[in-house]
């Protein structure tokens, strides 16, 4: 793929998280808004505003790339005959965005089938968009664009981490992230996709999820690649197809806690 054609990816990526968020804002804090749960055993919310996000962010796609597969969280998914994959998440944080609470994203990420390599976060309501792809990534709000980087801590002490439930993943899962918890200089959570956008920024230093599937992986996985962190699950390999998730900032971090991961 010649660099002009990687740069049109990234650039409809952008393009097609403003769709989706577009789309997403006509439902966000509607007091008629139905909220349905895809299981009976747990509440795992579902809306309208899902699933026409999603149908407006496929159209965008498939108007560029109709030979494109596509993969979706609300969707059946698209196979396509170019190699060429999108990873999309229309609403990636329903129970923020249920909430009336701007923590919730558009998500959206290329994969080229050896893993992504354009990922986009999107929050609609207060309009900022992080998106990155091949070594370089940018922050856009309110008609200004800069380039962002991952801070690079040097010390576990010194670092904050992110997660979105205190209760996270199953019992040896939390028992992990406890570990990891006690050694951190501050731990918030709740943040869902956001807290991503804030790690590429370079205003946290790690995020630690378990549960995960693809399309909430792998956008914020090509953003902070792109920005300069390392992003891999908790025994160190690549989680763009789900599970757990370790990103960091910088990659001391990173080997500092997977050393600690591994022994515990």
């Amino acid at each position: 793929m010649k660099n002009r054609e990687l740069k049109h990816y990234v650039e409809i990526a952008r393009q097609v998280a403003l769709a989706g968020g577009a789309e997403a804002l006509k439902y966000f804090r509607s007091k008629n808004l139905v909220v349905e749960s895809k299981s009976s055993a747990k509440f795992d919310p579902v809306t309208l505003a899902d699933k026409r996000t999603e149908e407006v962010m496929r159209r965008a796609i498939l108007s560029n790339f109709p030979e494109d597969g596509i993969i979706g969280e609300e969707h059946e998914n698209i196979s396509g005959t170019s190699g060429i994959s999108w990873v999309i998440d229309p609403i990636d944080g329903t129970r923020s965005f249920i909430a009336g609470a701007p923590t919730w994203g558009i998500l959206v990420a290329v994969n080229d089938g050896i893993g992504p390599f354009a990922g986009v976060i999107y929050q609609p309501f207060i309009d900022e968009l992080f998106f990155g792809g091949f070594g370089s990534a940018y922050y856009e709000f309110k008609g200004k664009r800069e380039k962002i980087f991952t801070r690079k801590c040097k010390h576990l002490s010194d670092a904050k981490l992110f997660s979105t439930f205190p209760e996270i993943g199953t019992a040896e899962e939390h028992r992990k992230f406890q570990i990891i918890n006690k050694k951190v200089k501050q731990t918030r959570y709740g943040f869902d996709c956001y807290a991503f956008a804030l790690l590429a920024m370079g205003a946290i230093d790690i995020v630690m999820e378990a549960g995960l599937q693809s399309y909430d992986i792998q956008g914020p996985q090509a953003l902070i690649e792109s920005s300069g962190g390392v992003v891999s699950s908790w025994s160190g390999n690549n989680p763009q197809y789900g599970g757990t998730l370790l990103a960091c900032g910088s990659k001391n971090i990173h080997d500092e806690i997977l050393l600690l991961l591994t022994r515990s």
